[in-house]
């Protein structure tokens, strides 16, 4: 059992922010998300990334933006694996806990403390947060360019809008969620130190037999957390912004996220016990077989 250890509240110094990314230094919103990390004043700030050319380019951007007081390194796992270096980066921390960012998500200055304080109840592992996605600029020159780019961009915020009131509903009811997203989390670094977890983490198969699969970092961790039993999962109310919603990029997103929830519903299945649990996991296919919605709900 890992151990439980207090945790003073709102100290930003009692984490080390970890961004995986395989962006180059030149990046943006890479260079945003790093400037709103800076702001929230963590003990570190790890930047994660794949080969070591990025990673001379992001020593020269971390060199570039320094902060007395704040550390900021570089660390590339030989491969894009979000998993790995996630991993890579975590193995470095000296700190309690650890903040995985994506690299275009952008934090508000109260981030840190705000989430810290919820790790006061010894009892929490893991703190999720509330998101809502930046309005996109236009780049199209004609009307219906623009409105396109306005439904996607819609469509992005409605799909994140809607999992901060089911998360925010499902963790008050019974302290469980379907998904604590890696685009901001928190979590004690004894959790993801730990050898086991390490070990099932980059070595996931799908139903045993292929893999390992390197997308649903997120679905595992909190599949981890919950079926551990010895973890609660706390919500922040604070709000991170983020990129989402560019046609190009979401159509993918989409298949990538219904293949991922499919498989963990799946997988939860088999790892829970009776009838109701497999009748829970049935009922939450309903949110992709719209056919069914009207029959399960129809009052007869």
């Amino acid at each position: 059992m890992t151990p439980k250890k207090p945790l003073p509240p709102g100290d930003s110094k009692k984490c080390t922010i970890i961004i995986s990314t395989v962006s180059d230094h030149d990046n943006e919103e890479l260079q945003e998300c790093i400037a709103t990390c800076l702001v929230n004043d963590p003990k570190a700030i790890i930047l994660s990334t794949d080969n070591p050319q990025r990673a001379n380019g992001l020593q020269n951007l971390a060199r570039h933006m320094r902060t007395p007081g704040i550390e900021i390194s570089v660390e590339q796992s030989g491969v894009a694996s979000k998993r790995k270096q996630m991993i890579q980066a975590a193995n470095r921390v000296t700190t309690p806990l650890i903040a995985f960012i994506d690299d275009h998500v952008f934090l508000p200055q109260s981030f840190l403390c705000s989430s810290i304080s919820e790790f006061e109840d010894q009892r929490i592992g893991i703190c999720g947060t509330e998101k809502k996605v930046r309005r996109k600029a236009l780049l199209s020159k004609s009307i219906i360019g623009k409105y396109w780019e306005r439904l996607w961009n819609f469509l992005g915020m409605v799909y994140l809008e809607r999992h901060n009131y089911e998360i925010r509903a499902t963790n008050a009811m019974d302290g469980g969620v379907f998904v604590v997203s890696s685009r901001a989390m928190l979590i004690r670094s004894s959790i993801v130190k730990d050898k086991a977890f390490q070990d099932a983490f980059l070595d996931e198969l799908v139903f045993g037999t292929s893999g390992p699969i390197d997308v649903g970092d997120d679905n595992f961790i909190t599949c981890w957390i919950l079926l551990s039993l010895e973890w609660k999962i706390a919500i922040s109310r604070v709000h991170v912004e983020t990129t989402l919603g560019e046609f190009s990029k979401m159509i993918w997103q989409l298949l990538r996220w219904r293949r991922t929830t499919y498989q963990n519903l799946a997988m939860v299945a088999l790892a829970m016990d009776g009838v109701d649990s497999i009748c829970s996991i049935a009922f939450q296919l309903r949110d992709h077989m719209g056919h069914w919605n009207g029959l399960l709900s129809r009052k007869h």
